[in-house]
């Protein structure tokens, strides 16, 4: 017997993440892709590395300036990540 409830594509891919066992890295991968949609080429140019861990991100960057600017941001940032990716919360930045 077919099923008569009809599913669009996003809906089963979000299903699929929610019961995987590796959520934390789609939900990882999407606060980089955030990251990098939210900064600017300047910044995104001078970042070396950027990844997640116990909902902190870090980042290294080339730029003693810039990597003072961005510190003194941090809570600014953290707002347009919360804004940008509703799913997964960054609650700190690490600038190393």
């Amino acid at each position: 017997m077919p099923n008569s409830e009809t599913l669009t594509i996003r809906d089963v891919i979000q299903q699929m993440i929610v019961k995987s066992p590796y959520r934390h890295k789609f939900l990882e991968a999407s606060i980089i892709c955030a990251w990098k949609k939210i900064m600017p080429a300047s910044i995104l140019k001078r970042t070396r590395q950027i990844f997640v861990k116990n909902n902190k991100l870090f980042m290294k960057l080339d730029s003693a300036p810039l990597r003072q600017e961005l510190q003194i941001s941090k809570y600014k940032i953290i707002q347009l990540l919360k804004e940008e990716n509703k799913d997964y919360v960054v609650e700190d930045i690490v600038i190393l």
